[in-house]
């Protein structure tokens, strides 16, 4: 599986050097080493899976999205020299980074990591993995959150006000404020931490010049959200809503804030159909809102709103997947496994949460064969080296073995995922220990769909789980659709039994 775009805020420390993430910077002592962005994300990739082999290919995943068109054998190539310049590595007798010729490289140092503490970051890692489950194709979503639709109601006259182009938008800014805001815009699509953080900054410029221009608050909640920041996020977003109570965008920050972190679903849903009815052909709008309809049980409407994010973004990976997505809750398995299938035939070198979603769905066909071959489908594309899964366990297990790094503090999401690969393997007490853990610390995103997501219902009835519910605030569900009776006693690996 390839690694999740954010880990939780580390310093690691190899030979006199010292790799801060949050600000990402290489300091050798107290003095910064210059180091570009782009090559400074390959070293933290590279040190973060320190000792272990890291393919040319998945570099190209990391630092270039799929609509970017560079010759990336020369620019990878130009990166790691860029590396090995800034740490005085030689490739002919490397301490650093260790070529695999043909297939990619390997960071030989011994590595000493510390992770921050939440008061340094404030919880900022949590966030990050936050929103990240919102947005599983950030690239994509961040197109369309700053979509300019043909009309959208005024919520105070409720006359259709027409849109404006982003030349428009920046109609009465100075030159040099216009320029800000529009490079703010193009770098929150790029969907790349790199490009936010200098969105951020743009967006600020455009505050501090302009004070009244509720647009650019607004474009600095989304940023500073996707930084992992929600503090900011909030306090950019009421900003925004206080200058111009007709901005569609600063309404979803509040109301994914309400619904990831509150767990409030009713200020989040009234706050998303606000947004929406300002802005209807927004496609994080959408998203967001078809996850809150998953999380309270709604997936006949949720899929409805798939439906409408389907036509927005029909041959994007963010429509088919949220299909997918939707119909899984739904337990449509053959359905869920048609558009999974279509978003991985059009966009194959993507992550891989469609092939998982996919794979759990014939798991849940009974079709356990076809699930192993489409798994070690999914590690030949990517080049893995292990061997080819032979058992629906070597999966699971192969997953579990991935997820995180040793001793590391797991992320928003990151306890719910690891419970349910313990829960494939029939790992009961660990399933439900991270998820205990997950209450006891409030960490409410990796909550989120425990009452709905078909994979905890062969623990359904446990009692241990409804305890864990309890952490919601919410009703168990009326039905016990999908929980099998007797399941607090015993849970069999999945597709082995």
């Amino acid at each position: 599986m390839t690694a999740l775009p954010f880990r939780p805020a580390r310093r690691f420390r190899f030979d006199g050097y010292q790799l801060s993430t949050h600000p990402l910077q290489l300091l050798r002592g107290a003095e910064r080493v210059e180091l570009a962005p782009q090559p400074a994300r390959l070293l933290e990739m590279l040190v973060r899976r320190a000792g272990q082999l890291v393919s040319r290919e998945e570099i190209r995943q990391a630092l270039w999205t799929e609509d970017v068109h560079v010759d990336f054998e020369r620019s990878i190539n130009f990166n790691i020299r860029q590396i090995r310049s800034a740490l005085g590595d030689d490739p002919a007798s490397p301490r650093f980074i260790e070529t695999v010729p043909r297939h990619g490289y390997r960071f030989v140092a011994e590595v000493d990591r510390k992770e921050e503490t939440p008061g340094e970051r404030k919880g900022a890692s949590r966030w990050r993995f936050a929103v990240l489950l919102a947005l599983p194709l950030l690239g994509l979503v961040a197109r369309g959150l700053i979509v300019h639709e043909p009309g959208r109601q005024d919520l105070k006259s409720g006359e259709t006000v027409e849109a404006t182009p982003l030349e428009d938008e920046t109609a009465g800014l100075s030159p040099a404020s216009a320029d800000d805001y529009r490079i703010g815009r193009r770098l929150l699509e790029r969907g790349r931490p790199a490009a936010w953080e200098k969105a951020a900054e743009a967006f600020r410029r455009v505050g501090v010049a302009e004070p009244e221009f509720g647009k650019a608050s607004s474009g600095l909640s989304y940023a500073v959200l996707f930084l992992g920041d929600p503090v900011e996020a909030k306090a950019s977003a009421e900003r925004a809503l206080e200058l111009d109570p007709n901005i569609a965008e600063a309404r979803l920050v509040l109301a994914w804030l309400a619904y990831a972190d509150d767990f409030d679903l009713a200020k989040a849903e009234r706050l998303m159909e606000e947004a929406l009815s300002l802005q209807p052909e927004n496609s994080f709008g959408l998203m967001i809102y078809m996850q809150l309809l998953v999380t309270q049980g709604r997936t006949g409407e949720a899929i409805a709103a798939a439906e409408k994010l389907l036509e927005l973004e029909p041959i994007s990976q963010i429509g088919r997947w949220g299909m997918a997505w939707a119909l899984f809750h739904d337990r449509q398995y053959e359905a869920a496994i048609e558009y999974a299938q279509s978003s991985k035939e059009l966009f194959p070198a993507r992550p891989v949460t469609p092939y998982d979603l996919w794979i759990r769905c014939l798991v849940r066909l009974g079709k356990s064969e076809e699930a192993v071959d489409l798994a070690n489908h999914y590690l030949a594309l990517h080049g893995w080296e292990p061997p080819p899964v032979k058992t629906l366990e070597d999966w699971w297990r192969l997953l579990l073995d991935h997820s995180g790094e040793p001793g590391e503090e797991p992320g928003g999401r990151e306890r719910s995922r690891k419970a349910m690969l313990h829960l494939s393997l029939g790992e009961i007490e660990e399933a439900l220990s991270l998820l205990r853990d997950a209450c006891d610390k409030k960490f409410v995103s990796d909550l989120l769909y425990l009452r709905t997501d078909p994979r905890f219902d062969p623990i359904r009835l446990h009692p241990g789980f409804q305890e864990v519910l309890t952490c919601l605030k919410e009703p168990l569900p009326s039905d016990d659709a999908g929980a099998e009776e007797g399941s607090e006693e015993r849970a069999e690996p999945e597709g082995q039994g």
